[in-house]
């Protein structure tokens, strides 16, 4: 990691910036790229990280764009035991979501906000490499003090994304 800038301030700096490489997030958005940054309520490391992302990103707003539109972001903290995949997805749907960011290590959990924006057609993007493999189409994960951009592809595809080539030739493919 870059000495002296924390982590979510590296991590939402990446995010914003893989965001405008996705060729087909104009056709899911209006006039804003509304990003939701979801964590579980029994997950008190993701509920900090979220609030932290969260907060550079408010930050970030007035100074920054994906694919020139501006952006907003919300924090959706979730019940590990109410939610379904289309309970979630009305919610997104709700809130015209077009970006999820998770924050969740779980593999089912993972499964269940995949499915969701599998389904609403809408971005999603982990912090946790079991995040990606159980269906996020991207991730930002931590591996050795430095962050790895990964990727799924059959996770992208299905969300109908289309990140360049060039973000994708410095992403490591998993499956």
């Amino acid at each position: 990691m870059a000495a002296g800038i924390p982590q979510a301030e590296l991590f939402s700096a990446i995010f914003i910036k893989a965001l405008g490489y996705d060729r087909r997030l104009d056709n899911k958005t209006q006039q804003k790229v509304k990003i939701a940054v979801l964590a579980f309520k029994d997950d008190q490391n993701a509920i900090d990280f979220a609030n932290e992302v969260q907060d550079v990103l408010l930050r970030l707003q007035s100074s920054y764009s994906i694919r020139q539109k501006p952006f907003i972001v919300e924090t959706i903290f979730l019940d590990p035991q109410s939610n379904t995949s289309d309970a979630l997805g009305q919610e997104l749907q709700s809130r015209e979501i077009s970006v999820v960011l998770l924050l969740d290590k779980d593999p089912q959990r993972a499964s269940l906000v995949t499915a969701a924006t599998r389904k609403l057609q809408i971005n999603s993007v982990c912090k946790e490499r079991s995040c990606v493999m159980a269906g996020g189409s991207f991730g930002i994960v931590m591996k050795g003090g430095v962050f790895r951009m990964l990727v799924n592809m059959n996770g992208m595809l299905a969300e109908n994304s289309d990140y360049s080539a060039k973000l994708l030739s410095l992403c490591e493919v998993v499956r």
